[in-house]
């Protein structure tokens, strides 16, 4: 059974602790596994085709872990169901996506390796949302204490 933290009468300076240490564990060392982790697969990898720029990954990865940490604090249930939506989504737009293939002659092999690293995306989507579940967790834990 999960304790009702915002029912009780914690002294908020407990609250804004344990969200911290929550994050730190989420943003801190999510990121440097996730990197690790995704600079490791792309290396397996054929080079993606050159596309037009985009967000960087690494920023967007820190943006979910802080959004989805704190709601996993505030609403673990909802947290996860929003978590998997988020990637359903993301998957979504990049996989099979229309790109005009750089080389004409190789566009079917362009659009696997496409594909191959939208399926690298979503895995490393997958280890991301387990680091703000788990940091989200953790700040809860520490907050129920």
């Amino acid at each position: 059974m999960m304790c009702e933290w915002w029912s009780n009468q914690l002294p908020i300076w407990r609250v804004i602790l344990s969200c911290a240490a929550g994050l730190v564990w989420s943003i801190v060392i999510g990121d440097l596994v996730v990197r690790k982790f995704h600079e490791w697969q792309k290396s397996l990898l054929d080079p993606e085709p050159v596309t037009v720029p985009k967000v960087l990954p690494r920023t967007t990865g820190n943006v979910e872990r802080f959004i989805f940490t704190l709601l996993a604090v505030a609403q673990p249930g909802a947290a996860l169901a929003a978590m998997g939506g988020w990637l359903g989504l993301k998957m979504a737009a990049h996989w099979n996506k229309a790109v005009p293939p750089v080389d004409k002659d190789n566009a079917a092999r362009e659009q696997m390796v496409r594909n191959s690293h939208a399926v690298l995306g979503l895995l490393s989507g997958l280890i991301s949302m387990a680091f703000a579940a788990s940091g989200g967790a953790f700040a809860q834990f520490l907050i129920c204490l």
